[in-house]
């Protein structure tokens, strides 16, 4: 979700809440996605869903949709930054 983060040029204070937020798996073209708490929730349901959803989408090649759910542990969840030159690995997005 840091990636995608940099990869949007979302502000900053919208960068924390991607970079809290874990990516849970992908099933039936729908990224689940675990944020940390109702406000997260709120806003990657919110104005950051197109964005998401795009860059998903052309990550994949095919239309992505987006699921949320609460999960107060989430940001423990969150793989470490891929190093330098491993952006496709998995985890990486």
């Amino acid at each position: 979700m840091e990636r995608l983060g940099n990869d949007l040029g979302v502000e900053s204070m919208d960068r924390k809440w991607l970079e809290r937020t874990a990516p849970m798996g992908l099933m039936h073209d729908t990224a689940l996605l675990a944020a940390p708490n109702e406000m997260a929730k709120a806003k990657l349901e919110g104005h950051l869903l197109p964005r998401i959803t795009e860059a998903l989408s052309q990550q994949y090649g095919r239309a992505i949709r987006i699921a949320v759910i609460v999960d107060a542990n989430a940001a423990s969840l969150v793989p470490p930054p891929a190093p330098a030159g491993r952006a496709g690995a998995p985890g990486a997005w």
